[in-house]
């Protein structure tokens, strides 16, 4: 759900070829009453949720490029991090509509064999590489959650996520997110 008052950025994690990965951002005004919503105050929530369907639309086109040649999610967290930091203590929820499979020359998760270990999370957090994510909501819709490689995906990102000082609850890593009321923390 969105509400009048808060901020939205959508982050592309996949790229095609020489194009970097594009973003949108904006936000709604939060209503001069705390808690009561005036006619105009509900008609630029109603607008900021048709202009986001759109800029989402065209953000996660994957027909744009005519091949996905990297995915970047460890790029896409350390952005986001960036943002959490910049909300000053805003309740925030990072939503990774991703299989959470990176594929970039650094590291490729194409096979289970390539998955990182433990001790690469432990050598990053030492040398302070992780980005902190206290505080934040993070949701993964999209990710394979039937397979022995998905259980091994699933099972280092939230060794990773643990160490960039969050988790993911088991309910909000899986495969598709049917109503959007699903996209939250308890």
């Amino acid at each position: 759900p969105i509400y009048a008052g808060d901020r939205l950025t959508l982050i592309e994690v996949y790229q095609g070829g020489r194009e970097p990965a594009r973003q949108w951002s904006d936000s709604i005004r939060t209503p001069r009453k705390k808690g009561e919503l005036t006619g105009s105050d509900r008609r630029r929530v109603d607008d900021f949720k048709a202009i986001a369907r759109i800029q989402t639309s065209v953000l996660f086109d994957s027909t744009r490029a005519k091949e996905i040649q990297s995915t970047d999610i460890f790029g896409t967290i350390a952005r986001a991090a960036d943002y959490a930091q910049a909300s000053r203590n805003r309740p925030t929820t990072l939503l990774l509509l991703s299989d959470m499979i990176n594929e970039t020359p650094d590291v490729r998760m194409t096979s289970s064999q390539e998955i990182p270990s433990d001790g690469w999370i432990r050598r990053l957090s030492a040398s302070r590489r992780i980005p902190q994510l206290r505080g934040v909501c993070v949701v993964v819709a999209g990710a394979d959650v039937s397979s022995a490689r998905g259980a091994a995906v699933r099972d280092f990102w939230n060794k990773y996520f643990e160490a960039a000082g969050t988790r993911v609850a088991p309910d909000n890593y899986r495969n598709m997110i049917s109503n959007p009321s699903e996209v939250s923390c308890s």
